[in-house]
């Protein structure tokens, strides 16, 4: 491919717009991924890290089993009994310390969560109540139930010109593209990638090879002002109504216009680790910016809404991360495709994709990587 030359801003036909000054962004999408880290197959052990017991897995697939199957679906139709509570209520599980009036006990148990909790019994349908402990064999694991609401995904202002920094607003060059975060710079098929999430650069899984990628995000600037940084590669499918695996997608750009530094606050490690719960975490996103919290769950099961207010369609998710903000939420509407990090380490935890009722969601970074193909992780702008 020849060098190519984006205009810098540019109108919906591609026009120069003659009031900057900054004139035309030089983007050479062939130029090498220079600045890569070799190491994206290599992951940290982490000596503090919370070993899980069997158990408390097993528990969580015989909670599974007993639930009805393909929660995504159930809550499309939005079935309920009358005067009861049904399995729409249920919108997911995890594996992570029960709650109190005083905040977490540092008891770990099978975590609930649902839309309405409801203490009557003769409101809730057989299908989905929770029982206080999940029997295995002769063994008994306890169950814990948090209202939370709806999960959805958190798609969506900086209003920076090119070079973007990881961490700011970007979107699809596309009318009704939604707005969300430039996660961190890796490398696939040997190009120089943004990653972010699939229901940012993808519009519901329908864009094209090659759409535009812009920043800022139509949600933060009108057209005209702002820049394409990159060009959509590909995806992880969205399976709307279905299972999921992870909610993820890059997009080709260049060093000219994308930089691995997060917002000047911190440089990802090349290598990562695996989540682990009480693991303190931290993340740069389009809406909070930089945030602190620690991971309350692993292996969760969430079915997140894409549609308004996380409204229909639906995914189910699997083995997801569930993170608490410190004195305030994680996330919010627009950090979706925020890359998670250790808070002190810097190294890449998950990807941010949904939140609601006070948690975030994250995609477990080793999924993410051998989903889209990553070979490395960017962590220098040479």
């Amino acid at each position: 491919m020849a060098r190519s030359r984006r205009p810098s801003p540019a109108n919906a036909q591609g026009s120069s717009n003659p009031g900057n000054s900054g004139g035309g962004v030089d983007w050479n999408p062939d130029a090498p991924a220079m600045g890569m880290a070799l190491a994206a197959s290599a992951t940290i052990e982490d000596p503090f890290r919370l070993m899980i017991p069997d158990l408390f897995y097993q528990a969580q697939e015989a909670l599974r089993a007993n639930l009805p199957p393909n929660p995504a679906a159930i809550l499309a139709q939005g079935v309920s009994i009358e005067g009861r509570v049904g399995p729409e209520n249920v919108v997911g599980h995890f594996i992570g310390y029960k709650q109190s009036d005083n905040g977490f006990t540092g008891e770990l148990a099978i975590i609930v969560m649902v839309r309405e909790k409801v203490t009557a019994p003769s409101r809730i349908d057989s299908s989905s109540f929770i029982e206080p402990v999940i029997r295995v064999g002769r063994e008994e694991v306890p169950t814990d139930v948090v209202a939370v609401g709806d999960l959805r995904a958190l798609q969506f202002r900086d209003r920076q010109g090119p070079p973007a920094m990881a961490g700011s607003s970007i979107g699809l060059d596309v009318a009704s593209g939604n707005t969300g975060t430039f996660g961190c710079l890796v490398v696939v098929e040997g190009k120089r990638c943004i990653l972010s999430n699939a229901h940012v650069l993808t519009e519901a899984g329908q864009a094209q090879v090659g759409t535009g990628v812009l920043h800022p995000g139509l949600a933060d600037s009108p057209r005209n002002q702002t820049y394409v940084i990159a060009e959509f590669l590909k995806s992880a499918p969205l399976t709307f109504g279905g299972v999921g695996r992870v909610d993820a997608a890059v997009a080709w750009t260049s060093r000219d216009v994308a930089l691995a530094n997060h917002r000047g606050l911190f440089t990802i490690r090349p290598d990562f680790l695996e989540a682990s719960i009480d693991v303190p975490v931290k993340k740069a996103g389009r809406t909070t910016g930089l945030t602190f919290g620690s991971i309350k769950g692993v292996s969760g099961n969430i079915t997140i809404g894409y549609g308004p207010n996380g409204s229909a369609p639906f995914v189910e998710y699997r083995n997801q991360i569930v993170i608490r903000g410190g004195g305030g939420n994680f996330s919010e509407p627009g950090d979706s495709g925020s890359l998670v990090v250790h808070s002190t380490s810097n190294h890449p935890i998950g990807l941010l994709f949904a939140g609601g009722g006070g948690f975030s969601f994250a995609n477990p970074i080793r999924e993410v990587r051998d989903t889209l193909g990553i070979e490395a992780f960017v962590n220098s702008n040479d």
